[in-house]
């Protein structure tokens, strides 16, 4: 089975501006996007090398760049060290010898340009293979059939890299190095696991170098709405006012088609949730039923999962203790805008069910 890894860039910074010492008549420097050291980057990030000579070494190139990723003239010298020199060695130069099988072993790059230092990392692995060992062809990440390439905003999915040789079978123990474009919108790990944060788009990249060949692939990945989304459940004093009055935070929450709305007590009083039209707003079923039951204690006396309006709640029931924690769900399984009110408060929400 193949085994996937990847590294992290371990800095990012940008030196703005800086004041002359003395008195305020001094003029104020300030550095430009093209001046500033913003990021350090090696040539390859997933390196498999063998044991044997010419695909025992490989030669990594740490460049500088600006805020605008341009190249960043500078003749600092690269640092590089090897997690373990048993197994992998590096000069000074940034060369690569395999010295025995491993797996793991980590190279970093450091290089300080004034007072920023900034670092890059690379995954390499050994491997005992045949002479000459196999030609890395292709790499994908394409999805295989009948899968998609998104995921909703709160959960993860798999991106499988199909490695093939130019014998057209599978290349494994090869090391596969994943980034995405926009880490706040999705993030992928070393083992190809996107996990989606916010709605919106990304692409997601793919690398691997394996004895002495590159290749690379991209894919455009979309990041769902959440098929869970909460709404807070808190309480302010207007003014002029000595009562407390709850209020919903956010006043509107998104969600995807089929998904769940949780609403939250944490006011310290009494709130009912009551729908301008309860058409499409129905209690829990299935496997979110089964969760609701165990994180929230759905289907208890005091929080039953039925209709579409709520009952007056509290954030937890002191005498029995079984109010479900204060939380109340409804599930929206079609596409609309679904409006909402206290009938205890002037407050008021509102669902919005995407199929985007």
């Amino acid at each position: 089975m193949m085994r996937i890894n990847r590294w992290i860039v371990t800095a990012a910074a940008m030196a703005v501006s800086a004041s002359c010492a003395g008195d305020a008549g001094h003029p104020t420097s300030t550095v430009v996007p093209d001046q500033q050291y913003w990021t350090l980057s090696l040539n390859h990030h997933g390196v498999t090398l063998a044991t044997l000579a010419p695909y025992d070494t490989l030669t990594l190139v740490a460049t500088p760049y600006t805020f605008t990723h341009t190249v960043m003239p500078s003749t600092a010298p690269t640092i590089f060290t090897s997690s373990d020199p048993t197994t992998v060695t590096v000069s000074s130069t940034g060369v690569l010898k395999a010295i025995q099988p491993g797996q793991g072993v980590t190279i970093v790059a450091q290089r300080t340009i004034g007072v920023l230092t900034l670092a890059d990392t690379a995954t390499v692995d050994v491997n005992n293979v045949p002479v000459p060992p196999p030609v890395l062809a292709t790499l994908s990440i394409h999805p295989a059939s009948g899968d998609s390439a998104d995921v909703n905003a709160g959960l993860t999915k798999v991106v499988t890299p199909f490695v093939v040789d130019t014998k057209a079978d599978t290349l494994s123990n090869v090391v596969v190095y994943f980034r995405s474009s926009d880490s706040t919108i999705a993030t992928i790990d070393q083992f190809g696991n996107v996990a989606g944060s916010h709605p919106g788009h990304v692409t997601l990249y793919a690398s691997a170098t394996a004895y002495g060949v590159s290749r690379a692939d991209s894919i455009a990945f979309t990041v769902k709405q959440p098929v869970i989304s909460y709404i807070i459940v808190l309480s302010r004093t207007p003014t002029n006012s000595t009562k407390a009055q709850s209020y919903f935070s956010p006043g509107t929450a998104v969600v995807a088609q089929g998904g769940i709305v949780v609403w939250q007590n944490e006011s310290g009083q009494r709130v009912d949730v009551v729908f301008s039209d309860t058409a499409g707003v129905e209690p829990l079923a299935g496997v979110f039923d089964l969760v609701g039951e165990e994180l929230y204690g759905l289907d208890t006396p005091n929080n039953v999962n039925t209709g579409g309006n709520i009952p007056a709640f509290a954030a937890m029931d002191s005498t029995s203790g079984s109010d479900g924690i204060g939380v109340r769900l409804r599930a929206f399984p079609n596409v609309g805008t679904y409006q909402f009110h206290s009938a205890l408060y002037n407050t008021a929400g509102k669902i919005v069910v995407t199929n985007q």
